[in-house]
C-alpha cells in the first residue's frame, strides 16, 4: 500500500458509461495521494471531455494528480468494430495513445501503471489484490464476446453465454496462434479463494497491473489480435512474466444497451460476481 500508482487509459465518446467508470475508480480502496490519473481524450464528439473535467474539479485535491490530454487522430473514425476500422483504431492509433500512456509511467516514475480501458467496471479491492501477488504483470478477468453473434446463429442464441469464450487471457504465440484460457476456474471464479487464482498467460489486456520496468520494456504496435499482443510479446521477449488472478473479476460494458440491461438487472452471470454500480 505504498506504492505510487497511476491509473491511466484512452477515451473516445464513452458518455454514456464514463461516470460509472470513474465512480469505480474513485472506490478503489487504495491512498489516493499515491494514485496519479491519467486520461486521453480521443476523436470524441461527446461530453467524455467535460465529465472528466468535472471530475477532477471535484477531487483532484484528494490524489496526487489528474492530468487529461486531447490527442486527436487525424481520421475521424467511429470505433465499430468492422476490420477496416479496427486496424485503424484499435491496432495502430490506439497503439500510439498506449505507448504514451507507459511512457507517463516511466517518466513520472510511477511504480505501477493500472490500465482500465474506460469501459470496464472494477471491484473496490482490485490493486489490493493484483499488487499482492509482486508480480510485473497481472490482468483482472474479464469477458468479452457479448457483441459477437456467428454467421447462421439461431434465433435464441445467447451472446451471453458467448462471452465466457471470450475472457482476456490468451496462451500460444503469434506463431502458431492464440487460443482463448477457457477452463472451470475461468468459468466459476467466485469458487477461487484469494490468493489461488494466480495463472500464468501469454497475452492479456483491457485491465492489468504492470510494473515500471514492464511499462519500459513493453512496446504496443499492430497485430491482427489487437495492439496487447506486442506489448506482451516484446515483455516476455525481455524475460518478464505475465499473469492473471482469475478471482479478481471486472465487468465489461460493451456498448450502452448492455449497460442498461445490466442497471435493470437482465443480466445474470454464471460466476456470481456482481460489481457495484452507482
Amino acid at each position: 500500500m505504498d506504492k505510487k500508482i497511476l491509473i491511466a487509459c484512452p477515451i473516445s465518446n464513452r458518455e454514456w458509461v464514463l461516470d460509472y467508470y470513474l465512480n469505480n475508480i474513485y472506490k478503489i480502496e487504495y491512498p489516493k495521494n499515491l494514485i496519479s490519473l491519467y486520461f486521453i481524450v480521443n476523436n470524441s464528439s461527446d461530453r467524455s471531455s467535460d465529465i472528466l473535467k468535472e471530475f477532477k474539479s471535484k477531487y483532484k485535491s484528494e490524489y496526487n494528480n489528474i492530468k487529461i490530454d486531447i490527442c486527436n487522430s487525424k481520421k475521424n473514425f467511429k470505433d465499430d468494430r468492422s476490420a477496416k476500422t479496427r486496424n485503424e483504431f484499435t491496432y495502430n492509433w490506439l497503439s500510439e495513445l498506449r505507448n504514451k500512456i507507459t511512457r507517463e509511467c516511466v517518466k513520472r516514475d510511477h511504480d505501477y501503471l493500472f490500465s482500465c480501458d474506460s469501459d470496464i467496471l472494477v471491484p473496490s479491492n482490485i490493486l489490493k489484490k493484483l499488487l499482492s501477488h509482486k508480480k510485473d504483470f497481472v490482468a483482472s478477468l474479464i469477458y468479452n464476446g457479448y457483441l459477437y453473434t456467428p454467421k447462421g446463429a439461431e434465433e435464441d442464441y445467447d451472446p451471453i453465454k458467448n462471452a465466457y469464450k471470450f475472457p482476456n487471457i490468451l496462451r500460444g504465440s503469434s506463431y502458431s496462434g492464440y487460443k482463448h484460457l477457457v477452463n472451470n476456474n475461468v468459468k466459476n471464479p467466485n469458487l477461487i479463494e484469494d490468493g489461488e487464482g494466480l495463472t500464468e498467460v501469454d497475452f492479456s489486456g483491457a485491465v492489468f497491473l504492470a510494473s515500471k520496468e514492464i511499462c519500459g520494456s513493453g512496446k504496443y504496435c499492430w497485430h491482427q489480435q489487437g495492439e496487447d499482443e506486442p506489448f506482451c510479446r516484446s515483455s516476455k521477449m525481455k524475460g518478464f512474466k505475465l499473469y492473471c488472478d482469475l478471482s479478481c473479476y471486472s465487468q465489461h460494458m460493451m456498448n450502452e444497451d448492455f449497460l442498461k440491461m445490466y442497471l435493470n438487472g437482465e443480466l445474470k452471470f454464471s460466476n456470481g460476481e456482481v460489481i457495484e454500480i452507482t
